[in-house]
């Protein structure tokens, strides 16, 4: 009985050694129409600034395939952290709305059901080559964001109109 014991504790260990905790054995694509899902691994320090639409942002990721985990694409093997601005769409739907909302700091892992991984306007060339036609899983991490200015940023003080002086004039 003690051996049995040992030999399934043994195949326990050695199965979830090579099975990663996100990866299912027989794994299928999502539906089509399933929702984009937005996870939040780690949360920045400082989330005074929120990323919106205009903001220019600095990432590092790892885009992977869901169905078979292999990566397609990382920035960080490039030593290179990705530059874009959110809302110009120069990268595909579902990462531009995966990373609305982050702070400096944040990791996201971001799955990308096949209906967002279009381009929302087909007319922009996209920074990220990839297979259209399989859900994507990102994993990122917010290296900076560049606020674009907003109208209530500006110091009133700042812009001070200069004073009129009345003057009278004669008439005609």
């Amino acid at each position: 009985m003690k051996q049995w014991k040992l030999l399934s504790l043994v195949l326990t260990i050695t199965l979830s050694y090579f099975i990663d905790s996100d990866t299912k054995v027989h794994k299928e694509d999502l539906p089509y129409e399933s929702a984009l899902r937005i996870g939040i691994k780690k949360r920045g320090t400082d989330c005074s600034i929120r990323a919106t639409e205009g903001d220019t942002l600095s990432i590092h990721y790892i885009g992977q395939y869901y169905v078979t985990n292999e990566v397609f694409d990382s920035s960080r093997e490039r030593g290179k952290p990705l530059t874009l601005i959110l809302g110009e769409y120069l990268t595909i739907l579902g990462l531009e709305r995966g990373l609305l909302g982050s702070c400096v700091g944040d990791i996201r892992k971001i799955t990308i059901p096949r209906n967002y991984t279009h381009l929302a306007e087909p007319d922009n060339h996209s920074l990220i080559l990839v297979d259209r036609t399989q859900t994507l899983v990102y994993t990122i991490e917010v290296l900076d964001i560049n606020p674009i200015a907003k109208e209530d940023d500006y110091d009133d003080d700042e812009y001070e109109d200069d004073e009129e002086e009345d003057v009278e004039h004669d008439e005609l």
